[in-house]
């Protein structure tokens, strides 16, 4: 099945639903229907299918199952509100009335709740005859998000056929702050405007990492938090680009020829004012835009400069607020919180022996952040349990325990189980202090006491 046969199939997503919603079946029930469905359950009380015993029962005739009725309410469900792809989750039944062979029945959904977060919907689920209600009651459902739809991701140019003709976005999108996401978001209006699929070419390593030989280059977002913001957005494919010397010896008139043209047959690309490309970074919008109009093989956009306020907005500018403990202005620019995405590792559990459970994540592979302590937003990505956590981390290198090599250490709020191999996304709230050597650990622990306290006293925390 392709994305577009589960994207044709697929009912609403939850961002889709709201309160009010309705939905109707109208379905006449005949005595082939009762017939078949006690076939089917099992369920041969005669008042449904013997006519002489259900002549001496308070109906005088026979009856359908409640739960024939009860059914079509499923049905609604299933394949109206929300529609395919949602999961029962419960449903209450209060039975009103009987139904009789031949009378027709009208089952009414409606939602009554809808809960974002944990994606779920309540609704009113009624069935009437002749106008008169004759059951009443609850369903929840399940239902998907668009945010856990997978984006596809190509490491090459090879791609299948029905991921050509798109609108792409180009850039390394590092942090994907509000410049970025002005150019995403411009591609993302084309490309519903014009009926086609929303992809973005990125490159791996980072350039920046390529040409230093050497991994101090402070990464906003590797490939896992890259991914996870790419697909909240709606993006439908990424086309994630090994950076060699291979990529960077192409001159930037062969590479929109031979690669956006010929093997992508793009049919949109849309940059930022300050794209460059090709051998010595040959290409830029300039070029670009005369190339798409010399070979008229395809549209291209350029998306002016962006500022928020009095902030710069780059990916330069988050990491240097980030390095020097602005965590609010970082925030600011990338109209999110700063995150990680990453595995909870065994640690040395020291921090579990003076009385704080953390969760330690390695994260200086790509890391240059204010050594401190942080209130945080945590989400455990892979599992089924109730996941959004808040707490307080520390990132640095533990100088009370005279530790040499950073680590993140995360202390989730209310929480107690076993995480080890886990994937959490991290969400950077608010610098609460810089790391500091205490005479002991008993201090340390006070201060972990306060910095707890802190954190729970913000008015942050309340409202995030």
């Amino acid at each position: 099945m392709t994305q577009n046969d589960f994207d044709t199939l697929h009912g609403y997503f939850i961002e889709d639903l709201k309160v009010g919603q309705k939905a109707e079946l109208k379905k006449k029930i005949t005595e082939n229907d009762i017939q078949q469905f006690a076939e089917l359950t099992g369920d041969n009380n005669p008042v449904h299918i013997n006519n002489e015993f259900a002549e001496r029962t308070i109906f005088k005739k026979k009856i359908a199952h409640g739960f024939l009725s009860a059914s079509f309410i499923s049905t609604v469900i299933a394949t109206k509100l929300p529609g395919p792809g949602s999961i029962y989750l419960k449903q209450s039944l209060k039975f009103l009335a009987p139904v009789f062979i031949d009378e027709e029945i009208v089952v009414n959904v409606s939602i009554t709740e809808v809960n974002k977060e944990r994606g779920k919907v309540k609704l009113l689920t009624e069935c009437f005859k002749s106008g008169n209600k004759i059951l009443t009651g609850e369903a929840e459902i399940l239902v998907s998000s668009k945010k856990n739809n997978l984006m596809k991701v190509f490491r090459s140019f090879d791609i299948p056929n029905n991921y050509l003709d798109a609108v792409i976005a180009v850039g390394n999108f590092d942090g994907l702050h509000l410049g970025h996401q002005k150019v995403i978001l411009e591609a993302q209006k084309i490309s519903k405007e014009k009926k086609k699929k929303l992809g973005v070419l990125t490159f791996e390593p980072h350039p920046k990492c390529f040409f230093k030989k050497k991994f101090d280059f402070f990464r906003l977002s590797p490939f896992r938090v890259k991914y996870s913001l790419m697909r909240e957005i709606g993006v439908e494919f990424m086309l994630n680009i090994k950076f060699d010397y291979k990529l960077v010896n192409i001159n930037a008139e062969d590479f929109v020829k031979n690669i956006l043209i010929e093997k992508l047959k793009v049919f949109y690309i849309v940059t930022g004012f300050d794209f460059v490309f090709g051998n010595q970074q040959s290409g830029n919008v300039k070029t670009m835009k005369k190339l798409a109009e010399l070979t008229k093989k395809f549209f291209f956009k350029e998306i002016s400069e962006f500022k928020f306020g009095n902030n710069e907005i780059s990916s330069s500018e988050i990491r240097k607020n980030l390095r020097n403990g602005n965590l609010n202005n970082a925030n600011k620019i990338l109209s999110r919180k700063w995150m990680v995405i990453s595995r909870v590792i065994k640690g040395e559990k020291k921090a579990r022996e003076i009385g704080f459970k953390t969760a330690n994540f390695k994260i200086n592979d790509y890391c240059n952040l204010l050594y401190g302590v942080y209130f945080v937003n945590v989400t455990i990505l892979d599992s089924r349990i109730d996941n959004k956590f808040k707490g307080i981390a520390n990132y640095g290198v533990k100088p009370t325990f005279k530790n040499n090599e950073p680590l993140l250490e995360v202390h989730l709020f209310n929480f107690d189980e076993e995480i080890y191999g886990k994937k959490l996304r991290i969400e950077f709230v608010k610098l609460v202090r810089e790391e500091k050597k205490f005479e002991s650990i008993e201090k340390l622990k006070d201060q972990i006491i306060n910095d707890i306290n802190t954190v729970k006293n913000d008015k942050l925390f309340q409202n995030n």
